[in-house]
């Protein structure tokens, strides 16, 4: 009857250093995607006005539940609640009513270049005769979700960077 020998299979040189690759890919976040993320969004707001536009700042995180770049808009009150208003909540129909002039002026058309199917594409524009009053019932819009923009613009090329400082953290774990 043939017998069976059961033997450890082991390494015979040193255990990798996983720490190393985790190092790798936080770099990758660190240095390429996370200036790149803050440019697309500086890009959505270049021509807005300096009093409305915020700066914005980026967390990365890299632990067991996953991998995240956090981008967020940062400055005044002010700013961060245009921000809030244009990107993520919109705003409801409301009345616009005078306090420091003696009338509102407006135009009556406003065409907007953010759209909601298609992103930026540069600042907006009112058209027609100029109007006066004394209020004006604003129609309000909906939210133009830039994040889910940039998020699908860069989606792409974001798995391929951290996938390669995964490939790059393995080697150079494996081969110290």
């Amino acid at each position: 009857m043939p017998q069976i020998l059961w033997r450890e299979i082991r390494s015979r040189g040193t255990r990798p250093d996983w720490n190393i690759a985790i190092k790798e890919v936080e770099a990758t976040l660190e240095h390429d995607i996370k200036p790149a993320l803050l440019n697309y969004f500086q890009q959505i707001v270049a021509s807005w006005d300096v009093d409305d536009a915020p700066q914005f700042k980026a967390d990365v995180h890299v632990d067991k539940q996953g991998i995240s770049v956090y981008v967020y808009p940062t400055g005044t009150e002010h700013q961060v609640s245009v921000w809030k208003w244009v990107s993520i909540t919109g705003t409801a129909p409301h009345v616009i009513t005078v306090r420091n002039a003696p009338y509102l002026k407006y135009r009556l058309d406003y065409m907007p270049r953010t759209t909601l199917s298609g992103g930026y594409k540069g600042p907006g524009a009112a058209v027609g005769p100029w109007r006066q009053s004394l209020q004006v019932n604003h129609p309000g819009f909906a939210p133009r979700n830039f994040e889910a923009w940039v998020r699908r613009w860069y989606e792409k090329k974001f798995r391929r960077l951290v996938e390669n400082a995964f490939k790059r953290g393995i080697y150079r774990a494996t081969h110290m």
